[in-house]
């Protein structure tokens, strides 16, 4: 980790200023975990316990909601070599013979590097959207006619992960969990058991940014009110194959939320402010392809 010095000039940034008051006033503290070129593993965890492990009064989710939001301004590049990693955009640090190499590659040439395997996983993108149609008509199941995988019950999954959302369970569990809390405006917990349902979706063949755009979908497509406030974040990751009994006494199939909402993306409509949590949580273009639409505007 490098010695870096923070300018004043935060005062005035214009990208800090879009963040909440907390992720600003928090800036200072995560920004010094970054090496002599501005770069770091985007580990929300051990960053939380790095640089909060002395204090009692900042969550692990409450981190990770800051750097989304980071990213969401531009501060923040996340990008991705064998691992999840990150540098801060615009980094002035001292002297380029002076720092200590890195251990972390260059994300610009990380990116040229990757440029054509980019665009491959970008064509991969269009099979739910442009062959959707042959789909239905020939009973396909993707593989090598489409590129596209199939989940197990049948429902399309795009085989491109897109960059910022991690990718082992427990991280896709926080980042599932800061998403649920943003769109449902609540303020829960990772537990044990949102992990565990997490990793039996993944097992299943779900893709991890199909787990962390869930809540947003959830909170689109309309929820009662009274149920809103009582939802708690493991009944949306319900695999759907254990019965529930309900207050009346009658028994049915648990829902399969996941399954649900990507069954029915293509009539999703996201208002502004859901459309900027799907963009803070860095599942925004796959639910485009997914045929999600985005109101520009409210009203």
């Amino acid at each position: 980790m490098g010695n870096h010095v923070i300018r004043d000039r935060i005062w005035e940034s214009k990208k800090l200023s879009r963040c909440s008051k907390e992720a600003a006033l928090a800036y200072p503290w995560i920004f010094l975990v970054a090496d002599d070129w501005g770069r770091f593993e985007f580990i929300p965890r051990r960053i939380w316990s790095k640089v909060f492990g002395a204090r009692n009064d900042v969550s692990l989710e409450e981190v990770t909601t800051w750097l989304g939001e980071y990213v969401d301004v531009g501060l923040l590049k996340r990008y991705s070599d064998d691992g999840e990693l990150g540098a801060w955009t615009k980094f002035e640090g001292r002297p380029p013979s002076q720092r200590r190499p890195s251990q972390y590659p260059d994300p610009e040439e990380l990116t040229s590097r990757k440029k054509a395997k980019r665009k491959g996983r970008a064509s991969l993108g269009n099979a739910y959207g442009k062959d959707r149609s042959e789909q239905k008509q020939s009973g396909s199941r993707g593989g090598a006619e489409t590129g596209a995988e199939e989940g197990a019950e049948g429902t399309p999954l795009l085989s491109a992960q897109p960059p910022g959302v991690p990718t082992e369970p427990p991280d896709v569990a926080l980042r599932f969990v800061a998403c649920f809390n943003a769109a449902l405006e609540r303020r829960v917990a990772v537990t044990p058991e949102i992990v565990e349902k997490v990793t039996g979706l993944m097992t299943a063949g779900y893709k991890p940014w199909q787990i962390v755009a869930l809540p947003v979908l959830v909170e689109a497509n309309g929820l009662d009110p009274k149920f809103r406030r009582e939802l708690g974040a493991a009944i949306l990751l319900r695999d759907g194959k254990h019965p529930r009994t309900s207050g009346t006494g009658k028994t049915s199939g648990a829902t399969h939320w996941l399954e649900r909402e990507l069954q029915r993306a293509d009539q999703t409509v996201l208002n502004r402010r859901q459309g900027s949590i799907a963009s803070q949580f860095g599942v925004v273009e796959q639910l485009v392809q997914m045929g999600v639409q985005i109101k520009r505007e409210e009203g």
